[in-house]
């Protein structure tokens, strides 16, 4: 994916379900590497990480990277241009993205391999559960949820693996996440939203994509 730029084509924002106050789901076009367009979102005003960060976001490492996350149900093109699908689940390596989808076709859930396994109960993968805290569980217990029966779980691995992102990474990033919320630390997100007036360059002007990834990369690569 390609992070977000001054003419990202702006679709209508939705209130957000998921909060008790009004929230905003501000949504753009964002592109692949292969330039085709996948429809993104990201919260406004954010003071909680958790509720901001899906489970799609995390694993495509997209938030953490460019501020945003891939729509769920819009998501296929980032997988037919960026990642190949293995067919051998014998061959999974740590950092393979596992993908799960419904009975009827219809994607679920996003997560990392962790701890690659032989064993029945699967792999360990790396997940953000939804919008709700960071997890880790095994694949077999995606098999096994209970309010999803019949669905099936898929392996992808990028193309360019120079683009996939470090382990390492998305565990720093799975850490943090579990310490959320923090007031000073979402304090000083939510601030960081906000344009600032500059000596040098008066009206930054800084579309929201940048910004959102300037948040990002100093927040989570530290």
């Amino acid at each position: 994916m390609k992070p977000l730029n001054e003419n990202a084509q702006i679709l209508p924002p939705i209130n957000d379900f998921y909060m008790e106050s009004p929230h905003n789901v501000q949504r753009r076009i964002a592109y692949t590497d292969k330039c085709s367009p996948v429809e993104v979102w990201f919260l406004i005003p954010t003071y909680n990480l958790n509720m901001t960060v899906d489970c799609i976001g995390f694993a495509l490492d997209t938030f953490r990277r460019f501020g945003y996350n891939v729509e769920i149900q819009k998501s296929q093109p980032v997988l037919d241009d960026e990642f190949i699908e293995l067919g051998n689940v014998d061959k999974i390596q740590m950092g393979d993205l596992v993908v799960q989808k419904s009975s009827d076709d219809r994607f679920i859930h996003f997560a990392r391999v962790l701890n690659p396994s032989t064993h029945s109960e699967g792999h360990i993968i790396l997940e953000k559960l939804g919008r709700l805290s960071p997890q880790y569980r095994k694949t077999g217990q995606l098999l096994k949820d209970p309010s999803h029966p019949g669905c099936t779980l898929t392996y992808y691995r990028e193309i360019n693996l120079s683009k996939r992102p470090w382990i390492i990474e998305l565990l720093n990033f799975h850490k943090y996440l579990a310490t959320q919320p923090g007031a000073e630390q979402i304090i000083a997100f939510q601030r960081s939203l906000i344009p600032r007036e500059s000596s040098v360059n008066p009206s930054p002007n800084l579309d929201i994509g940048t910004r959102l990834a300037q948040i990002a990369d100093n927040f989570f690569k530290k």
